[in-house]
Protein backbone atom coordinates (compact mmCIF):
# COMPACT_ATOMS: atom_id res chain seq x y z
CA UNK A 1 0.00 0.00 0.00
CA UNK A 2 1.14 3.11 -0.82
CA UNK A 3 2.43 5.52 1.98
CA UNK A 4 -0.06 8.69 1.01
CA UNK A 5 -3.08 6.29 1.31
CA UNK A 6 -1.71 4.65 4.45
CA UNK A 7 -1.33 8.42 6.07
CA UNK A 8 -5.05 8.87 4.93
CA UNK A 9 -6.24 5.96 6.22
CA UNK A 10 -4.57 6.54 10.00
CA UNK A 11 -5.85 9.96 9.66
CA UNK A 12 -9.22 9.51 9.11
CA UNK A 13 -9.18 6.44 12.05
CA UNK A 14 -7.31 9.13 14.55
CA UNK A 15 -10.13 11.82 13.46
CA UNK A 16 -13.21 9.69 13.92
CA UNK A 17 -11.96 8.39 17.14
CA UNK A 18 -10.29 11.75 18.65
CA UNK A 19 -13.95 13.10 17.77
CA UNK A 20 -15.94 10.19 19.17
CA UNK A 21 -14.20 10.35 22.21
CA UNK A 22 -14.46 14.35 23.13
CA UNK A 23 -18.50 14.09 21.77
CA UNK A 24 -19.15 10.78 24.06
CA UNK A 25 -20.82 12.03 27.36
CA UNK A 26 -17.78 13.09 29.51
CA UNK A 27 -15.48 13.22 26.75
CA UNK A 28 -12.25 15.33 27.36
CA UNK A 29 -10.88 17.82 25.33
CA UNK A 30 -7.70 15.51 25.28
CA UNK A 31 -9.70 13.63 23.21
CA UNK A 32 -8.88 16.15 20.36
CA UNK A 33 -5.27 15.43 20.50
CA UNK A 34 -5.94 12.41 18.25
CA UNK A 35 -8.27 14.75 15.74
CA UNK A 36 -5.36 17.22 15.36
CA UNK A 37 -2.84 14.47 14.67
CA UNK A 38 -5.03 12.73 12.15
CA UNK A 39 -5.73 15.79 10.70
CA UNK A 40 -1.52 16.58 10.27
CA UNK A 41 -1.46 13.34 8.69
CA UNK A 42 -4.07 14.27 5.85
CA UNK A 43 -3.10 17.20 5.70
CA UNK A 44 1.08 15.76 5.03
CA UNK A 45 -0.46 12.82 2.49
CA UNK A 46 -0.46 15.07 -0.79
CA UNK A 47 3.12 15.85 -0.43
CA UNK A 48 4.20 11.97 0.41
CA UNK A 49 2.39 11.14 -2.59
CA UNK A 50 4.36 13.71 -4.79
CA UNK A 51 7.46 11.62 -3.43
CA UNK A 52 8.72 14.26 -1.08
CA UNK A 53 11.37 12.33 0.85
CA UNK A 54 11.62 15.07 3.66
CA UNK A 55 7.64 14.67 4.31
CA UNK A 56 7.57 11.48 4.23
CA UNK A 57 10.24 10.70 6.69
CA UNK A 58 8.54 13.47 9.18
CA UNK A 59 5.34 11.56 8.37
CA UNK A 60 6.70 8.67 9.60
CA UNK A 61 8.86 9.54 12.85
CA UNK A 62 5.17 11.01 13.73
CA UNK A 63 3.70 7.93 13.25
CA UNK A 64 5.82 6.04 15.38
CA UNK A 65 6.22 9.03 17.67
CA UNK A 66 1.98 8.95 18.00
CA UNK A 67 1.74 5.39 17.96
CA UNK A 68 4.28 5.38 21.48
CA UNK A 69 2.28 8.57 22.99
CA UNK A 70 -0.75 6.84 22.48
CA UNK A 71 0.19 3.54 24.14
CA UNK A 72 2.10 4.79 26.88
CA UNK A 73 -1.37 7.25 27.76
CA UNK A 74 -3.74 4.38 27.03
CA UNK A 75 -2.06 1.78 29.51
CA UNK A 76 -1.87 4.66 32.46
CA UNK A 77 -5.73 5.86 31.83
CA UNK A 78 -6.73 1.76 30.81
CA UNK A 79 -8.55 3.26 28.03
CA UNK A 80 -9.86 1.01 25.19
CA UNK A 81 -10.24 3.71 23.01
CA UNK A 82 -6.63 5.33 23.04
CA UNK A 83 -5.20 2.00 22.34
CA UNK A 84 -7.52 0.66 19.67
CA UNK A 85 -5.68 4.60 17.93
CA UNK A 86 -2.54 3.23 19.20
CA UNK A 87 -2.46 -0.01 17.68
CA UNK A 88 -3.70 1.50 14.36
CA UNK A 89 -1.41 3.91 13.92
CA UNK A 90 1.24 1.27 14.94
CA UNK A 91 -0.07 -0.74 12.29
CA UNK A 92 0.17 2.28 9.74
CA UNK A 93 3.73 2.84 11.24
CA UNK A 94 5.00 -0.90 10.16
CA UNK A 95 2.87 -0.60 6.66
CA UNK A 96 5.33 2.74 5.92
CA UNK A 97 8.15 0.58 7.19
CA UNK A 98 7.57 -2.18 4.56
CA UNK A 99 6.53 0.61 1.60
CA UNK A 100 9.95 2.42 2.36
CA UNK A 101 11.61 -1.15 2.45
CA UNK A 102 9.92 -1.96 -1.29
CA UNK A 103 10.85 1.16 -3.10
CA UNK A 104 14.50 0.60 -1.77
CA UNK A 105 15.18 -2.60 -3.55
CA UNK A 106 13.49 -1.53 -6.56
CA UNK A 107 15.68 1.16 -6.31
CA UNK A 108 18.26 -1.06 -5.74
CA UNK A 109 17.11 -3.28 -8.70
CA UNK A 110 16.97 -0.38 -11.07
CA UNK A 111 20.51 0.70 -10.17
CA UNK A 112 21.72 -2.98 -10.68
CA UNK A 113 20.19 -3.14 -14.30
CA UNK A 114 21.96 0.22 -15.28
CA UNK A 115 25.39 -1.43 -14.40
Amino acid sequence: MKSYLILIINGLVLMAIGTYGYLMPGGSPTSLIATVSGFVMIVLSPMVKKENALVAHIAVGFTGLISVLFYIVGFLRSNSLILVMASVTLIALVLHIVDFLKRKRERERVDISKS
